[in-house]
């Protein structure tokens, strides 16, 4: 049985690895895609200086906070693997920190979350209505968000 747990543990720390993405042109560090960054996409919204130095001006703001939450999933991550490998661990432990993992990656998410919609209220109707496309063209053909 806890060779069971283990390894569905295990497939599932495999896969929220794989969930995050891969570096790649206009990622973030950390394999999200921003949209602001990506020039491509700055041209067809034709953001005005001021909608750029505000945009920057959010990305700044959370840039702790989202840094210090990520190193908080990577040591949760750690730990957890850690715990996985242990025999002697229980898997109430396991459980345990699994469940504070998730917790810290839903803070993530709605900080991001947060972060996008200061963001996309910086924009007009009409460039939301675009951002909106890009990323809808986008998922079409990756089948990922941008």
């Amino acid at each position: 049985m806890t060779k069971v747990v283990s390894l569905f543990l295990v497939t599932v720390l495999l896969f929220s690895f794989a969930a995050y993405g891969f570096p790649g042109k206009h990622y973030g560090k950390h394999g999200k895609r921003n949209w602001w960054n990506n020039t491509e996409v700055l041209e067809q919204l034709k953001l005005s200086d001021q909608q750029k130095t505000k945009i920057d001006g959010i990305a700044s703001s959370h840039k702790e906070t989202l840094e210090n939450l990520r190193a908080q999933i990577k040591t949760a991550h750690e730990k957890l693997n850690e715990s996985v490998k242990n025999p002697k661990s229980t898997k109430d432990q396991i459980l345990a920190e699994f469940d504070q993992l998730e917790k810290t990656r839903g803070e993530l998410r709605k900080v991001e979350f947060e972060m996008s919609l200061e963001m996309r209220d910086v924009l007009s109707p009409e460039q939301k209505t675009t951002l909106s496309d890009i990323k809808e063209q986008h998922k079409n053909r990756h089948g990922c968000d941008v």
